[in-house]
């Protein structure tokens, strides 16, 4: 039997040192991709149509590189920028080509992302020279060349097809009445192309509005339209420079749009939302990034030619709505298409529900702690109450009183006990109770007293004892055990 249980004790100290063994072996030995692509270094050069801290352009970023470095946490990036939203890039081409060939004429990046329209028209007229051998990824980029070989020049994308159909949609759902659309922007690649989606669902949709196009106005110009067209819904494409004025940032092309008064602002590009625009059907670039971290991801790690890889152009329109400018616009949620994304949602309800039931819970558990704690304060003091009550008819008692341990030691007496026998407190506390035997009784009184009580019962019978002062006194003495229950 001994050497069974010493066996059935060592199973588990055997299974913890093959346990401790096994965790060891995965701290020496990791995930072999897990170790080579810790080691891997690629550097991605980053080509960006507009500038620094540009919305759009960071939402690009952060989604690509949040995908990329989640299986290559040490890639090294470059970010170069053309700055095509203040500046015509026509103007810098030679400067930002001298740049790049000063940067990286010794420094060949392992693969070359352009961001929008203008990086990627920079990259087929320059980039396929600077980098001959390296494959591109594209993103946010609406018009491809044809002329542009995947075959020769291999590269694969996200292309942003922007389908201003669904907007259109959404704007006649809500102004069914007007005759007059204002389509403000500044010219770009893709504008013909937006003006034959907007003529096609003008017709798909049997409404009547006046398409009005203002592409690259001056300040008065602008102004007239407006002011002509009041109560138009704007169709929103992008105006970040007057003919006569200065740069416009996104928030303050769209506050310029109502100078006058608020207006129904729509687009196709989420980073205008939270400017005051409405909604739409939009393109969101962090998503767009995402999907191009995708494709770098490919290349990198499964070394697959770009040319080989289909490009991404489907699936990336959702329709948008902004809550709080819906509000002011008195705007019902209901004109919406059902599998809207809505910003700025009044708080609700359900938005603070679980941390509401949280709370409640939270609340609930330090009730019932309270109410224990109380009850246990309450019955603690009925207890001392109690004990007090008893400890004073024990201290006033008219008969002696001697309190002790199992062991025979005294631990408490009564005044009376004092008057009877002589001993103070003092004296007696801490004495074996053997101080008042006067060897008059004898030994088997004395073990037939222990063996008594110790079965648990009283012990009654009149006893012969010696006061301090040596006097003699009979007393009829009652012992009861006080047994732990």
């Amino acid at each position: 039997m001994a050497i069974l249980t010493n066996r059935t004790k060592k199973i588990p100290v055997l299974a913890l040192v093959l346990l401790l063994l096994c965790a060891g072996a995965v701290l020496v030995f990791p995930d072999a991709e897990t170790a080579e692509t810790d080691i891997y270094h690629p550097q991605i050069l980053n080509i960006h149509s507009y500038h620094p801290g540009y919305v759009w352009t960071q939402r690009i970023i952060s989604g690509m590189l949040g995908t990329v470095r989640q299986k290559i946490p040490n890639a090294i990036t470059y970010h170069e920028f053309l700055d095509s939203k203040r500046i015509n890039p026509e103007i810098i081409e030679k400067e930002f080509n001298a740049l790049i060939q000063q940067k990286y004429r010794h420094q060949q990046p392992d693969i070359v992302v352009v961001t929008d329209e203008d990086a990627y028209l920079w990259y087929y007229r320059y980039g396929k020279g600077f980098f001959p051998n390296t494959p591109m990824v594209f993103a946010g980029v609406d018009t491809l060349l044809p002329e542009f070989s995947r075959t020769e020049y291999p590269h694969t994308g996200v292309q942003e097809i922007v389908d201003l159909s669904g907007t259109i949609d959404i704007m006649k759902n809500i102004h069914p009445k007007q005759d007059a659309l204002l389509i403000i922007g500044q010219s770009r690649p893709a504008l013909q192309v937006f003006q034959q989606q907007i003529q096609q669902a003008l017709d798909k949709y049997s409404w009547a509005a006046k398409p009005i196009y203002v592409i690259d106005p001056s300040a008065t110009e602008l102004k007239e339209a407006l002011n002509q067209y009041p109560g138009a819904p704007i169709l929103y494409l992008g105006l970040f420079k007057l003919l006569d004025g200065p740069d416009l940032s996104l928030k303050e092309s769209v506050a310029l749009l109502q100078e006058a008064g608020p207006r129904h602002i729509y687009t196709a590009w989420e980073d205008a939302l939270g400017t005051g625009v409405l909604g739409g059907y939009m393109l969101a670039g962090k998503q767009q990034g995402i999907l191009a971290g995708q494709l770098i991801l490919e290349i990198l790690l499964n070394n697959t030619n770009p040319s080989e890889i289909p490009i991404v152009d489907k699936d990336l329109l959702m329709p948008y709505a902004d809550c709080q400018v819906a509000r002011d616009l008195n705007v019902p949620s209901s004109k919406f298409p059902a599998d809207t994304i809505l910003i700025n949602q009044p708080d609700s309800f359900a938005a603070y529900r679980n941390y509401l039931i949280a709370a409640l819970i939270i609340i609930a558990i330090l009730l019932s702690m309270l109410l224990v704690l109380v009850f246990n304060i309450r019955r603690r003091q009925k207890a001392e109450k109690h004990n007090r009550a008893l400890l004073m008819a024990v201290e006033y008692a008219g008969h002696a009183i001697c309190i002790a341990d199992a062991e025979g030691v005294i631990r408490y007496i009564n005044p009376a006990f004092t008057k009877l026998t002589g001993y103070t407190r003092e004296e007696a506390t801490g004495q074996r109770t053997n101080l008042l035997k006067s060897g008059m009784m004898g030994e088997e009184h004395y073990s037939r007293l222990w063996q008594t009580i110790s079965s648990g019962v009283t012990w009654r019978e009149e006893i012969i004892n010696r006061k301090k002062n040596g006097d003699i006194y009979t007393a009829e003495q009652t012992i009861s055990p006080l047994l732990n229950r």
